[in-house]
């Protein structure tokens, strides 16, 4: 409550029941490095005493000779992450130098390297003591600050409750602390942010990664566009490229297919930008005084913050930053956002050199996206398009996979995929299924790749558009919010309408289990579409109908099945 000097012998002496500060201090610097190799360990001491203007140091004559004015002259100040510090120190200052760095029982090396990493900080107060009103901040400054305040409070009380409780519990992991205070998604990510692998071995386009590689060293930073029809493989290759890429490179994925959390929420603005924050906290670029919150305001003033200092990293370090937002149609298409993420991606103006939002879709129809940046986006440097796989590609993937070798099989896989990913993996997928039958046989069923492939599914679907009984099985199918579980349908769904289904085989992904999966998201985007409003299938309700004829399904189970749960 009382601040009082802090001397040159408080920081250097030992103290009475241990080690002195300075040696705690460097103790921690070195075992929290060895055990986080790879990250930058920053240690401080944190006090509201100020440094002391009346000790006299070892080994000093010339005026000023006190704690203060050792600090001013040798101790670096606080510098963004990764920027080399680089200091001289006055000779006249050496002999304390030497005695400090003996005190932390460091090398003279390992000491300056550590002294780069130590921050000494004096005259801290509490939040609720700091000069100036919140009338008198900015308004974000304004909010952090009775953010923090809350904070501290809702702490407070947490550590008093912990104190009185009847376990008398003394040591508590920070994992344990946010669960009783209620702040674990405050502190992680609210989603998962890693694409699965592909469901046939990965080939790179060359041309179209050098593309990508040439809208990166053409522009100095801003949005870049990677465009191609569903199942192209844009995300792969994006997730691929920046994967091994040598600058700093975040993810953030709109839509994961299977993904364990629900899709939906990946494509609201405060989980986005939460994740986006967090991440950019977790590479040493923390901006606020607390937590995140889901105050949308607070989160746009610290991500521009961030984006700041990531250019003033660029320009000390030469280090580019690469935002990589992918599945931005699947938003508008299958999610219904209370505010869309679009909506806030920053504008170009707010991007400065050297960080690069990379942005993956199947479309740049994105209405919500903010003018400025749908205009940058129409530039041709900016964009790369999606191109086919060639020949060799296909032959070394198809021979990798299936027990096929060159010759006519092979030239009509090639020819009926187009050298589309997405239409390649359909005839493998066919083909694996069927594996007791002659690869021409199967091949004569298989439809060609169109030039989009819901060009494919819609020739599907018009092939069986008098069969309404399949028609509203696949409808329902495409509802389901979890696996397709074959036994579960079997109890309710028509068994002459299940005798049809197998001619769609190829467009699901079977497991030892009995269950089944949609193998890509395009078919189950294009039923859901298609089937809405088709009389006898849908209403003017639109899904409604569909949706209650599956809840009627998993209410005639009995209580113990996980359909009726």
């Amino acid at each position: 409550r009382f601040p009082n000097t802090f001397s040159f012998r408080n920081l250097s002496e030992r103290q009475a029941h241990g080690p002195s500060l300075i040696a705690q201090l460097a103790d921690g610097w070195r075992q929290i490095s060895a055990a986080n190799l790879g990250h930058r360990v920053v240690v401080h001491l944190v006090t509201n005493d100020f440094p002391s203007q009346n000790d006299t140091l070892p080994g000093t004559t010339s005026s000023p000779v006190h704690f203060a004015a050792f600090l001013a002259d040798c101790w670096p100040r606080p510098e963004p992450p990764g920027v080399p510090t680089n200091f001289s120190m006055p000779e006249k200052w050496h002999a304390a130098w030497q005695a400090l760095a003996s005190a932390a029982g460091l090398a003279l090396g390992d000491f300056s390297r550590f002294v780069a990493d130590c921050r000494l900080d004096f005259g801290v107060r509490r939040p609720d003591e700091s000069p100036g009103s919140d009338t008198e901040a900015a308004p974000h400054v304004a909010r952090e600050r009775v953010l923090r305040l809350s904070d501290l409070d809702a702490l407070n009380l947490a550590l008093y409750k912990i104190v009185a409780g009847p376990k008398q519990t003394v040591q508590w992991s920070r994992e344990r602390l946010l669960d009783f205070l209620g702040w674990r998604d405050r502190s992680e990510f609210r989603s998962l942010h890693e694409f699965p692998e592909p469901s046939i071995p990965y080939h790179a386009i060359p041309q179209t990664v050098e593309e990508l590689e040439q809208a990166l060293r053409r522009n100095t930073g801003g949005y870049v566009l990677v465009q191609g029809t569903p199942g192209s493989g844009k995300s792969t290759l994006l997730t691929r490229t920046m994967r091994y890429h040598p600058d700093r490179v975040i993810r953030y994925y709109a839509y994961i297919p299977d993904a364990l959390e629900p899709n939906s929420q990946r494509g609201e603005s405060v989980n986005f930008l939460h994740d986006l924050c967090l991440s950019l906290d977790r590479l040493g670029f923390p901006v606020g005084e607390a937590l995140s919150t889901n105050d949308l305001y607070l989160l746009r003033s610290r991500l521009s913050e961030q984006l700041r200092r990531l250019g003033e990293d660029y320009a000390a370090t030469g280090c580019r930053t690469f935002i990589v937002v992918d599945g931005l149609d699947h938003i508008r298409r299958e999610q219904s956002p209370q505010r869309s993420l679009l909506k806030d991606l920053p504008l170009p103006v707010q991007l400065p050199a050297g960080v690069f939002f990379i942005l993956g879709s199947q479309t740049d129809e994105l209405s919500e996206l903010p003018p400025a940046v749908r205009s940058q986006l129409r530039e041709t440097p900016r964009r790369v398009s999606m191109l086919r796989l060639p020949r060799s590609a296909i032959v070394t993937i198809v021979t990798g996979t299936l027990a096929l070798s060159e010759g006519a099989d092979i030239d009509r896989i090639v020819a009926l995929s187009g050298g589309h990913p997405l239409a390649l993996a359909y005839i493998i997928n066919g083909l694996r299924q069927r594996s007791g039958e002659p690869a021409s046989v199967v091949l004569d069923s298989i439809a060609p790749f169109q030039e989009r492939i819901d060009e494919q599914y819609e020739l599907q679907f018009i092939a069986i558009e008098n069969d309404q009984g399949l028609i509203r099985l696949l409808a329902l199918l495409a509802r389901l919010r979890s696996a397709i579980d074959s036994s579960w349908i079997e109890r309710w769904a028509e068994r002459e309408v299940l005798f049809r289904l197998p001619r769609f085989d190829y467009y699901f992904r079977r497991e030892s289990d009995g269950r089944q999966y949609f193998f890509h998201n395009s078919f189950r985007a294009f039923l859901l579409e298609r089937t809405r409003n088709l009389p006898g299938i849908g209403s003017t309700q639109g899904d409604a109908p569909l949706y209650h004829q599956l809840a009627e399904c998993c209410g005639a189970e009995p209580a113990v099945s996980p359909h009726r749960w």
